[in-house]
């Protein structure tokens, strides 16, 4: 009963219970109580921790554009999937996080999508990411029958051996799949060209993270001549996915592409054990969650001003929305990894983490940037230097539309002062 206030709060309050609850829960917990029998279901490693608070502030955000309650409830019940999920430490409720994070996407995008083929984009998410599962949970079921191994603790305590090197292999498709890397990322353009922009923002700026914090826990698994192939393979995806991205002209599939090509290149640091590594790694996916997020959220302003995605159509901004097009323009370059954004420190540490490792990988690495850099361009060109279409609204942005946008550069500032506190 206590729960039904709860449920027809307006988004944004509830969404500040949730988090300010959550943040106290996580700040409030020392090792002692980790370290105690009660918590031995609880992980909270720093890569874990930085996850949680990014969800935290994204799921402000999101709530604060909503007025959509049941979909608003939706946000909810992911977040708290997502929670669950980073700070989970038994294995086999790891996997029940991450594949039932699935349910309440499938449904936003059946329930709030905008075309009739929303069907074929839930369907495409469901199968490839729960297919590519199947062979993480045959993994964990091996290790804990075995090996006795259920705890995320325990995982880097274990020593690979014969056909077991065989199912580490098989469990990376399923972080693969979710990241997504090249080959395997069919469903992440359908899903959000047909998910609502809230279920667009939450895909990009979290429910990628899966993918990659998985990977993060298991790259234990990856021998040292796997790491080098998976290395390339990474590379190619970034530099084909931008090549793509440039070709394309619907600016949700653009920005789907981008998220892509820096996912790709946010895995390379984890691959070389160096000591800038973990940081590198961290700071590109926080950054990332940042300008995916707030990218989706103005290209969702971009088509109630002119309702088409279409770049070819989508002109003259800057003639009527001027405040809008300046941070359009600023979270581009962001993407892009210009200075003084946490994207270029990100992209810098990679960088150095990969030349370090391979140097001849300099000369894919500067086709990669430049490819990045150019599709940003050529957005804001078409969308904003133009000449305006003639049946685009004239009308200015709202306070309440720019509010979120402002608050991501905010967020992502308050977040990178925890990352130098902490």
């Amino acid at each position: 009963m206590t729960l039904i206030p709860f449920i027809f709060m307006p988004p944004l309050m509830k969404s500040l219970i949730m988090v300010i609850s959550l943040l106290f829960f996580v700040i409030f917990i020392s090792p002692t109580f980790i370290n105690n029998n009660s918590f031995n279901n609880i992980s909270l490693s720093e890569m874990s921790i930085y996850m949680i608070i990014l969800t935290c502030l994204i799921i402000i955000m999101v709530n604060m554009t909503m007025v959509n309650k049941k979909m608003s409830n939706m946000i909810m019940i992911l977040t708290i999937i997502m929670w669950l999920f980073f700070s989970e430490n038994n294995l086999i409720k790891f996997f029940i996080w991450y594949e039932m994070a699935l349910i309440p996407m499938f449904i936003m995008i059946l329930e709030s999508g905008y075309q009739p083929e929303r069907m074929k984009a839930a369907l495409n998410l469901f199968f490839y990411t729960a297919l590519a599962s199947s062979p993480l949970i045959i993994s964990i079921l091996i290790w804990s029958q075995e090996f006795n191994i259920m705890f995320m603790v325990n995982i880097k305590y274990f020593q690979i051996s014969g056909p077991v090197f065989i199912f580490n292999l098989a469990l990376l498709l399923s972080f693969l799949v979710k990241l997504p890397l090249y080959m395997f990322h069919l469903w992440l353009p359908k899903a959000h060209t047909e998910a609502p922009y809230f279920g667009s923002m939450f895909l990009a700026a979290l429910m990628l993270k899966m993918g990659s914090y998985g990977l993060f826990q298991f790259i234990i698994f990856i021998q040292p001549n796997f790491m080098k192939l998976l290395f390339w393979i990474c590379l190619a995806s970034s530099l084909i996915i931008s090549l793509i991205a440039m070709t394309e002209t619907d600016l949700k599939v653009i920005i789907a592409y981008s998220s892509i090509a820096h996912m790709a290149m946010g895995l390379l640091p984890i691959l070389g054990s160096f000591y800038l590594s973990k940081i590198s790694f961290i700071i590109s996916n926080v950054a990332h969650g940042f300008t995916s997020s707030a990218m989706f959220y103005i290209a969702y302003i971009l088509y109630l001003k002119s309702p088409t995605r279409n770049l070819l159509m989508n002109k003259g901004f800057l003639t009527n929305t001027p405040v809008l097009m300046l941070f359009w323009f600023l979270t581009l370059m962001a993407s892009a990894g210009s200075p003084p954004s946490i994207n270029f420190i990100g992209e810098l540490l990679t960088i150095m983490i990969a030349v370090n490792w391979i140097p001849y990988a300099v000369l894919i690495l500067m086709l990669v940037l430049m490819t990045g850099t150019a599709y940003n361009m050529i957005i804001y060109t078409q969308t904003a230097l133009m000449l305006p279409s003639y049946y685009m609204e004239n009308s200015s942005v709202t306070q309440e539309q720019l509010t979120p946008i402002f608050l991501h550069p905010l967020c992502m500032f308050v977040l990178v002062l925890m990352m130098m506190i902490m």
